[in-house]
């Protein structure tokens, strides 16, 4: 996922193994463990999410 604008990334359900984020277009990426149910992002922040079973997803904009 790659934020448009900034806002929480919400995270349920599913069976989600890791939750990383990266600030720098991807080129590093930090662990937030596979508990991180709300990730704070800011535009352009890059947020990878490994699973085996699929979780759902949902992006809250700012001021929304």
């Amino acid at each position: 996922f790659t934020a448009s604008q900034s806002g929480t990334l919400i995270i349920t359900g599913g069976t989600v193994s890791a939750v990383s984020i990266s600030r720098d277009n991807g080129t590093t990426f930090y662990a937030l463990g596979s508990g991180a149910s709300q990730v704070r992002v800011l535009a352009n922040d890059q947020v990878e999410i490994a699973y085996s079973a699929l979780p759902t997803v949902v992006f809250l904009p700012d001021g929304q």
